[in-house]
């Protein structure tokens, strides 16, 4: 089955690879483990963890869904099919773009970087002769669930910055407590003057402290 994109500048089609998605012949591309179809690769409306506004925004994209049983690529088969034809090669070796957009052979312990949501396939290319599949993922891409993965992230973040209050503000009345000392030492006639002012200013700076405690507890527990 001809590639329609050979005619393009690209160092991995210059390696031998072929890029199978996207084309304009109407390929279709399949992963096969053994005689199933595997979710590995799979239409918008095959894959389980995308909402339905999201299946319908980017219906005939194709997305990366690792399943949890995966163990090796030895029994994995490609299937490329159009109207009128179909063809099936084995697969020795899937790599994958990780987050900085490197290449990394995909094993069982990297394939756990893979799972909780869905990633949008940008580009795929596959080497016939030594059966490699390299897969680009979009990173523009964020599935629902991954919204809500970096939400979380951003949330703790928020939390460790508003309990961060309670660190200057303990400064703040060391710095006080320090100065109302050295001001009793100096004048020990107006110890309690100098002492219930003490307090009050370090109750009332301590509002600070005490308001970042909560906005950090309603981050955390309520968002």
């Amino acid at each position: 089955m001809e590639n329609s994109i050979l005619e393009k500048e690209d160092k991995y089609i210059k390696d031998g690879y072929k890029q199978i998605y996207p084309n304009d012949k109407d390929i279709k591309v399949t992963l096969l483990n053994w005689v199933s179809d595997w979710v590995w690769i799979c239409s918008a409306f095959q894959t389980r963890k995308l909402s339905l506004r999201e299946a319908f925004k980017n219906k005939g994209s194709k997305f990366l869904d690792v399943e949890d049983d995966y163990e090796d690529t030895s029994n994995l088969k490609l299937r490329l099919t159009n109207s009128s034809q179909k063809q099936i090669y084995s697969i020795s070796d899937i790599f994958i773009t990780d987050d900085g957009g490197e290449l990394i052979r995909l094993t069982t312990k990297t394939t756990e970087d893979y799972k909780g949501f869905v990633q949008k396939v940008d580009k795929i290319y596959f080497d016939i002769n030594r059966g490699r599949l390299l897969i680009f993922l979009d990173k523009n891409f964020v599935s629902k669930k991954g919204e809500k993965i970096m939400e979380k992230g951003l949330i703790a973040i928020g939390a460790g910055i508003a309990v961060f209050t309670g660190f200057l503000t303990g400064l703040g009345e060391g710095t006080v407590a320090a100065h109302a000392c050295d001001a009793i030492g100096k004048n020990p006639e107006a110890e309690s003057k100098i002492r219930s002012t003490m307090i009050l200013g370090i109750a009332l700076s301590e509002t600070c402290a005490i308001y970042g405690l909560l906005v950090s507890i309603l981050l955390i527990f309520v968002y």
